[in-house]
């Protein structure tokens, strides 16, 4: 018997009691990097109230374009997860989920853009710390302690690889 796979449209002979897709790269619960665990948790925390994080999405009017009901649609759209420690992102935060306001990103990533309260003004643009550290070539925890210890201007100012006077091995002070 020869079935079509429904991620290719291929056919394929079944193996291993699979009617659906030819192999375990085309199956989406089988492949994290397709995204299906990420969609279906989407969908939850959009239209399911029982769901923990609906208060935070579905709740405030968060919605899933209609489109995105189709997994295949939604991995269309947005192609393999670049690794498993990508997320499903949201562009603009007070819009839903899109084709055009979606991206892949890491946790990381994410954590720094939610972090409002890192924002910082300079010449007259505000933009978050980690967009300013990464403009300027540094990690986000090094331009952290270069705010801390020399304050906003020269944090942007000091050329890199300056951290200060580093101590004599004898211990002495001169």
């Amino acid at each position: 018997m020869i079935n079509i796979c429904r991620y290719c449209h291929e056919p394929f002979e079944p193996i291993h009691n699979t009617t659906y897709y030819c192999c375990d790269e085309h199956t989406p619960y089988k492949n994290p990097l397709m995204g299906h665990g990420v969609w279906r948790s989407m969908h939850k925390r959009c239209n399911d109230p029982k769901t923990n994080g609906y208060k935070w999405y579905g709740a405030k009017g968060i919605t899933v374009d209609p489109s995105w009901d189709n997994f295949f649609q939604f991995h269309q759209d947005m192609g393999f997860r670049p690794s498993v420690k990508h997320h499903l992102d949201r562009v603009d935060s007070n819009k839903g989920y899109s084709k055009d306001n979606c991206q892949w990103i890491t946790s990381i990533e994410n954590y720094w853009k939610k972090d409002s309260t890192n924002l910082i003004e300079r010449n007259n643009e505000v933009k978050p710390m980690s967009v300013w550290a990464k403009e300027l070539g540094f990690s986000m925890s090094t331009f952290q302690v270069r705010i801390q210890k020399w304050g906003i201007e020269l944090a942007f100012t000091k050329p890199h690889g300056l951290s200060g006077p580093k101590p004599k091995r004898d211990g002495s002070d001169d």
